[in-house]
């Protein structure tokens, strides 16, 4: 049986920004695909992010491998497109069974089924593997954990399937399934370049975070087996620069600084980045010792509101003071740095929206992403503010696109010219152009990359 997983374009949602998107590899469907083939099933990766492929191209690869499953996996401001996918396949592949995953299907698993014919609920290497075996041998899905689907046009919601315990258990993905040359990431040292999982799950309880694919459980891997993955990643694929995806990496000291100490003994010509941040609570000299010998060099931070209230408010758990304090501690260091901001936050005012950007200066990051907050399905902050939305055009819903419903204390138009605003005042400054100039002339590929997300940079604060 043969079984095609497609990560849909992702760059397009984006607009003005696209030039700074990053392309990932799918790391979900890598670990799917690895997890189908550890049973001996043909699997495919098409990333439609990096292959470009038209309609006519397209068509043709799906009747070429002519797969009897095709997976989707998706996130909320790709899931229109995902739609359409599904329904120019279907129309041309009538017999092919299409499968949903990922974040805003598990959210909204009834509207998925408009499209899909199952849907995979949260993890899924497990529940796809026996969806796979019941198409197979023609078995009634019916007690299938953690999928929803329809039957005589009603929907089924099968009870949620438990986390898989051991991480080690899980093959490691199927890196032989992509081209790691086709992805980037802005501000990258080098590349190629990869992305790994050292664990699931995050135990924190911030209002604006989807925790319905990996939870609040936090389940981490074995260093020996991480290891396992980066001695692959280097030697056979040639990567140069792995980025950790863990919702918070240094969760763990004493396992995060083994870790380290493990890379470091590797000597590899190898960067890291941790790029979907670290706690700065969990920030120390130690920490950092081990983060620098081990070869990161730079970290990022969510910081996400420089107003106290706002932070408790959304159930951040860190305080104004050690936001600060981490931040003195890595400049100490020749690290790059990196801050993550949301303007927008339930609970946010015109007042409260200039401290952010008045925190942001003051911490002068090297990088310092501005967004304005998405109430993704799934999230505390969706609950809340979904009377309050705009559209329920999901293809709206990207992270530096206008507001996509109206806040409590000001008009979406003045939360947007806001964040324009934040934007314009921390990259426009005489010290950062000289900062991103200084770079540019030592790396020309640095600079053609600064000089279109300045651009674009330049047409979004200017709409």
């Amino acid at each position: 049986m043969r079984i095609l997983l497609i990560k849909p374009p992702t760059g397009e949602t984006y607009k003005s920004l696209k030039s700074v998107t990053p392309e990932y590899p799918p790391l979900s469907l890598a670990y799917i695909a690895s997890y189908l083939e550890n049973h001996d099933f043909e699997v495919k990766i098409l990333d439609l992010g990096v292959e470009h492929l038209d309609t006519n191209k397209l068509l043709r690869f799906v009747d070429k491998f002519s797969p009897q499953i095709i997976g989707f996996t998706s996130t909320t401001p790709t899931i229109i497109k995902v739609y359409s996918l599904i329904k120019m396949l279907r129309s041309e592949f009538p017999d092919i069974k299409y499968v949903l995953g990922g974040s805003h299907a598990t959210a909204l698993p009834e509207e998925a089924l408009k499209y899909a014919d199952i849907v995979i609920r949260g993890e899924g290497e497990k529940t796809f593997l026996e969806v796979v075996k019941a198409i197979k041998t023609r078995k009634q899905i019916d007690n299938i954990k953690g999928i929803s689907f329809k039957k005589n046009k009603k929907v089924f919601h099968n009870s949620d399937r438990a986390l898989i315990a051991n991480l080690d258990s899980i093959p490691l993905p199927a890196w032989h399934l992509l081209d790691l040359k086709k992805y980037h990431y802005f501000g990258a040292k080098r590349h190629p370049i990869a992305s790994i999982f050292t664990s699931r799950g995050c135990p924190y309880n911030c209002s604006f975070c989807n925790k319905n694919i990996f939870s609040r459980k936090i389940r981490i891997r074995s260093n020996k087996n991480i290891m396992k993955e980066v001695d692959l990643l280097v030697n056979q694929f040639g990567v140069k620069e792995i980025h950790i995806s863990d919702d918070v990496f240094n969760i763990n000291k004493e396992k995060t600084i083994d870790l380290c100490k493990h890379i470091q003994k590797r000597n590899y010509d190898l960067n890291l980045f941790p790029h979907n941040g670290v706690r700065v609570s969990s920030i120390d000299k130690q920490v950092l010792d081990a983060f620098w010998d081990a070869g990161f060099y730079g970290l990022a931070f969510g910081v996400e509101s420089g107003d106290q209230r706002i932070l408790d408010y959304n159930s951040k758990g860190i305080k104004i003071a050690e936001i600060k304090k981490a931040f003195k501690l890595t400049k100490s260091y020749d690290f790059t740095t990196w801050g993550f901001f949301i303007l927008g936050l339930p609970g946010e005012t015109k007042v409260s929206a200039m401290k952010t950007t008045k925190l942001a200066i003051e911490l002068d990051p090297d990088i310092a992403k501005f967004s304005i907050l998405v109430p993704f399905p799934g999230t505390r902050t969706y609950d809340l503010l979904k009377n309050r939305l705009k559209t329920n055009d999901w293809s709206q819903f990207g992270l530096w696109q206008k507001p996509v419903f109206e806040p409590e204390h000001m008009t979406s138009q003045e939360l947007f010219d806001i964040y324009k605003q934040a934007t314009r005042k921390f990259y426009f400054r005489p010290k950062k152009i000289l900062q991103f100039t200084k770079e540019g002339l030592k790396d020309w590929n640095k600079m053609k990359e600064y000089s279109k997300a300045g651009l674009g940079l330049l047409k979004m604060t200017n709409s």
